[in-house]
């Protein structure tokens, strides 16, 4: 099983407008804040996360449902070599 083919570059997105160009105001990533241009909000890394934390969730799951097919057509092949 290629566990690479899981991976995904999820986009995060200013909670207020939407926009996705979102800038880095410092280097120190324990105070690093976020900043959108379109709409101007400030934010830390950490709430930018929390604020789109539904998006993630939902990538998440659709990770974990594809793995648990993957999984399940793995054992299934293996069965039937073991049975034949």
């Amino acid at each position: 099983m290629d566990s690479g083919k899981y991976d995904r570059s999820l986009t995060l997105l200013c909670p207020t407008c939407g926009n996705s160009q979102l800038e880095t105001q410092e280097d120190d990533s324990e105070n690093e804040i976020i900043r959108c241009p379109s709409c101007d909000r400030s934010m830390t890394k950490e709430e930018l996360i929390r604020e789109n934390g539904e998006n993630i969730d939902a990538n998440i799951e659709e990770i974990q449902n594809e793995v648990i097919k993957d999984v399940e057509k793995e054992l299934s092949n293996i069965m039937n070599k073991i049975f034949k």
